[in-house]
């Protein structure tokens, strides 16, 4: 990694707090005491540079520090976006050092080749994480999926997993079960794990029982994405008898495959063990959505039927890197929208929202910026200043008139 300049930002402050004798009150002792400690490592990496070998147990400042202190200033250091070779060596000590909790999405903004380094030393590290959220745009790089397979066979002690998605090659499913014998929660986000992942797992639990025999004991809770249905649910319930909280999408294909199995008499036990199972669209109020770069989905194919299935409560609605928005299906789905938030999208189509009931009526917010070169057709401005009578916030990028 070549010689980086700091974030102007830290350097101005760094160098303020160097030079003043004056304490600064910064809303609460807790917070107050930590930017102390930030400003401190701060002016130590600065003098140490890479003169300080992070697995050097003699020179490595942080190693006797509180688990939870570390976890916080590693937090600090992550929100100042570290881009100076000192702070990166900071955040390295850090975690060198040992940390509970990580979540992985905080490395969009960086290089593929920073993220492998992070993720390396983790993948060192990894017997001291007990939570870990895999999640981020570095996910779609081509070697992305080894890192995270590796990262997963190195923390025997997670007792929390959220992943961002499963692949069809990894076997995500057995590789998380197999070595993550004290696994209590598991969260899968996107539509990716499928009847077929879960048929695997029971096969590969059926043939090494031994191997599975922790996680199936101590796993209680899953959230599944919308790529499972009704009878891979009923299938995991079975796989990991432990299972007491279960979050998934299709409520109605369960009923329905209960209503038609074999076995009543077992579904009934294994039912009343169940403490909590919930389904997701109901409750939804506030949804985010952001297209991939490398896999895009169709707005009218993918994001229609979901909005069709849970728009009604929604109250806040954004949307992000879709070639092609439909305003007016959208505002029917959506008819309690406050919030509306549309980016980088290409055409914002308002084809058939003449002659039909008004729309956006409860709009607070409103954000709408296309793509670079494309602008914000004046129908689609005419529609939403009209009908949105209630806005108390409002963005337009690269609009007509």
């Amino acid at each position: 990694m070549g010689e980086c300049i700091a974030d102007p930002s830290t350097t101005a402050r760094w160098s303020a707090a160097r030079q003043s004798d004056k304490i600064v009150p910064h809303g609460s002792l807790r917070q107050s005491c930590l930017c102390t400690v930030k400003d401190s490592i701060l002016g130590w990496s600065r003098g140490r540079r890479n003169s300080v070998s992070s697995m050097s147990n003699q020179e490595n400042p942080f190693l006797e520090y509180p688990i939870d202190l570390k976890h916080e200033l590693l937090n600090h250091l992550l929100r100042l976006k570290p881009t100076g070779r000192e702070l990166l060596k900071a955040a390295e000590l850090l975690v060198y050092s040992g940390i509970p909790s990580f979540d992985l999405s905080c490395l969009d903004d960086c290089k593929f080749q920073d993220v492998r380094d992070v993720l390396e030393t983790l993948i060192k590290n990894g017997a001291c994480l007990k939570e870990l959220i895999i999640a981020g745009q570095w996910l779609y790089h081509d070697t992305s999926n080894t890192l995270v397979l590796q990262m997963l066979k190195s923390c025997p002690n997670l007792r929390y997993l959220k992943l961002q998605q499963t692949t069809r090659e990894g076997r995500e499913l057995e590789v998380i079960l197999k070595h993550c014998p004290k696994l209590r929660r598991l969260e899968i986000m996107h539509p990716s794990v499928e009847e077929h992942d879960i048929d695997n797992l029971a096969e590969a639990m059926k043939n090494d029982p031994a191997a599975f025999s922790s996680s199936v004991e101590l796993l209680t809770e899953v959230k599944l994405p919308s790529s499972v249905n009704g009878k891979g649910v009923l299938k995991l319930m079975k796989a990991l008898p432990n299972l007491q909280y279960i979050s998934c999408t299709y409520l109605d294909q369960i009923i329905d495959e209960l209503e038609e199995i074999d076995d009543p008499s077992f579904w009934r036990e294994r039912a009343s063990k169940l403490l909590g199972l919930m389904f997701f669209f109901p409750l939804l109020k506030s949804l985010e959505l952001k297209n991939s770069p490398t896999i895009p989905l169709s707005y009218t194919d993918e994001v229609l039927p979901l909005l069709a299935a849970c728009g009604k409560k929604l109250l806040s609605l954004s949307l992000e890197r879709y070639d092609l928005i439909d305003l007016s299906k959208t505002a029917t789905y959506c008819t309690n929208l406050r919030s509306f938030s549309a980016q980088w999208f290409t055409i914002l189509s308002t084809s058939i929202a003449r002659g039909t009931k008004k729309q956006f009526l409860n709009l607070r917010y409103l954000r709408l910026r296309p793509r670079v070169g494309r602008k914000v057709t004046p129908d689609a401005c005419e529609i939403l200043l009209t009908n949105s009578q209630c806005l108390k916030h409002l963005e337009f990028y690269c609009s007509y008139g």
